[in-house]
């Protein structure tokens, strides 16, 4: 999908050993520690370049309507219902920036578009104490309620807080302040959910979440008719950044406000105008990522997901209450209902026959 090119970085040191990257997971508080400083600098760069690029966001709207494809309006799978789920730590020790933005509040824009798109929306906060079985067990919830629901659900799980890698196998930890989650103990959850499933995992070092095929052949089977993909902020090896003007949170909101009239885009699409609208922004010599990864976990059918509005259930109503102004648009006659007329009572004519008086019958 989407990797990062450190060669053509002018100011890339081969013998640079970063201090970004905390091999152990005791070393998480010192991730921690590295991650709540921003950098004075970066973000009076930011600030510095917020006017111009305030400018550019029109000209970039404009240039999306020419790289839509056409069929980013139409898919082969509709959603009849999409629920969104935003993961926070209960502590995360991520800072307040110059924003100013904490990760509650960053968090605001983009679950706010979801609910403009009639998505279900829920705020899940991770608990410091037994994280990883609380997950658990909210992902059997979910797998439970789909059972007796319709397949055309789209599940979306959204983190937002501290990531990191650490052991020989270099796998992805999900890092409160005191305590932390392995990748690797829910992967297998969000696996056995009946439908779709978009990941959004905003944190450093998110691209390490990558499974091998051995680990992923027992889940192939049951999800032959789903998709199931994951979108990074960073790369297994960079990390990211929070809380700036052109972090992901703020940009995807941005890009669905502006595509909700047109009927939303397709994952792969979305994945393009995000990528352009961050690359126009890059400011060269910052050494957080802000470089997007997308990767599919399974693809048990051809196309893409598809992120679109869900239909308003009152304009269902509508449009059958507008049916008859529908066929007189179309120059159609309306299809006439046969009305039930009550029978008027027959007269009955009685004549005497030997002193008994009988009805007349009919010749």
């Amino acid at each position: 999908m989407s990797e990062f090119d450190l060669a053509s970085d002018e100011d890339f040191d081969p013998g640079y050993v970063s201090e970004d990257s905390p091999s152990d997971a005791s070393d998480s508080s010192t991730c921690i520690d590295m991650l709540t400083d921003l950098g004075e600098d970066e973000d009076e760069d930011d600030e510095a370049a917020d006017g111009a690029d305030d400018q550019e966001d029109d000209q970039e709207d404009d240039e999306e309507d020419d790289l839509e494809p056409s069929h980013a309006r139409c898919s082969a799978k509709r959603y009849e219902k999409v629920r969104v789920m935003s993961m926070i730590w209960d502590v995360n020790g991520l800072c307040s920036t110059k924003y100013p933005y904490t990760v509650h509040q960053e968090m605001e824009d983009p679950m706010d578009s979801f609910e403009d798109y009639r998505y279900e929306v829920e705020k899940f906060t991770i608990p410091s104490t037994l994280p990883a079985r609380r997950l658990q067990e909210k992902l059997r919830q979910c797998r439970k309620s789909l059972e007796h629901e319709n397949s055309e659900t789209l599940l979306i799980f959204w983190y937002n807080g501290h990531g990191d890698i650490v052991g020989d196998g270099r796998d992805l930890v999900l890092c409160g302040e005191l305590t932390m989650i392995y990748w690797k103990d829910i992967v297998a959850g969000i696996l056995r959910l009946p439908c779709d499933v978009l990941v959004v995992l905003d944190c450093c070092h998110a691209g390490a979440f990558v499974q091998d095929e051995k680990f992923l052949k027992p889940f192939l089977q049951q999800n032959r008719r789903y998709i199931k993909e994951v979108l990074c902020t960073a790369g297994f090896e960079r990390t990211t950044k929070f809380g700036q003007r052109y972090s992901l949170a703020p940009v995807l909101s941005e890009t669905l406000d502006a595509h909700r009239q047109r009927g939303g885009l397709g994952l792969d699409h979305l994945f393009s105008v995000l990528n352009y609208k961050l690359k126009n922004h890059y400011i060269r010599g910052k050494k957080r990522s802000n470089t997007l990864v997308l990767q599919r976990l399974i693809s048990g059918r051809p196309g893409t997901l598809q992120i679109h509005p869900l239909p308003d259930p009152s304009s269902v109503l509508t449009k059958k209450r507008s049916a008859s102004s529908t066929f007189a648009s179309c120059g159609e006659e309306q299809p006439k209902r046969r009305k039930k007329v009550a029978k008027a009572p027959v007269r009955q004519k009685w004549i005497c026959i030997q002193g008994r008086w009988e009805v007349a019958k009919k010749l």
